[in-house]
This record gives structure tokens, C-alpha cells and sequence, in this order.
């Protein structure tokens, strides 16, 4: 179970970085790594469908990996998306009329959010 745990895991960060860094990959890189990440395709049905070994696929699914972790571990613009992702989903739960915060309040920890997301910007 946790094997296909940490397979789960390593394809959802796959997707995630393919949508940010995709296109600094060759088209055949893109292409597997979809397949694997995003179709859910074992290497073995990946290097039928692209008429190369299993091994094969899996070599170019793990370079395309490597080189967006890479990008990642630069740019940040995956973990950054996350993370306002968060703080947006914070203020509109803060927007809600059942979150019986008194207005002011709530505005108070908006702007505190807001304030936040724009000193990241200017990092």
C-alpha cells in the first residue's frame, strides 16, 4: 500500500510540475511524462505506445522529472501558486457568512493575507 502511495504521490507532483514547466520539456518528454502522470499509463504500455523499450520510458520519464525538479528548485513557481492558492482559498472561507467572524474581523485577516501575497510579489 504505501508503495502505490509514494507512486500516487510522485505522479500528482509530476502533473502539477508538468503544468508549470512542460514546455521547457522536448515534446517527447511531454508526451511520456503525460501519459504517466496524467493518463496513468505503466512505463511498459508508454513504450508500446511510442514504439520504444519499457526501459526506454522510463529513462525519459525520469529525466523530464529530474529537469523540472530541477526548474522547481529555481523558480518556485509551482510551490508559489500553491501557496496563494491557499491564501485565496483562506480569504474566501473568511468571506463566508457562516464563518461567524464579526466583518471588521474578517476584513482585518483579509487584508492581512493580501498584504502578504503582495511582499511575496515583490521578493
Amino acid at each position: 500500500m504505501e508503495e502505490q502511495d509514494s507512486i500516487a504521490v510522485r505522479k500528482a507532483t509530476l502533473s502539477g510540475l508538468l503544468s508549470f514547466y512542460g514546455p521547457l520539456l522536448t515534446q517527447t518528454q511531454r508526451y511520456m511524462t503525460g501519459l504517466f502522470a496524467d493518463e496513468d499509463y505503466s512505463f511498459t504500455e508508454i513504450g508500446e505506445v511510442c514504439g520504444v523499450s519499457r526501459q526506454s520510458a522510463f529513462d525519459t520519464v525520469s529525466k523530464a522529472e529530474k529537469q523540472m525538479t530541477g526548474f522547481e528548485e529555481r523558480l518556485h513557481l509551482l510551490s508559489s501558486y500553491r501557496e496563494e492558492q491557499q491564501a485565496l482559498g483562506r480569504c474566501m472561507t473568511l468571506t463566508d457568512p457562516e464563518n461567524h467572524l464579526p466583518p471588521e474581523k474578517a476584513l482585518t485577516e483579509i487584508r492581512k493575507i493580501l498584504l502578504a501575497l503582495m511582499d511575496k510579489e515583490d521578493q
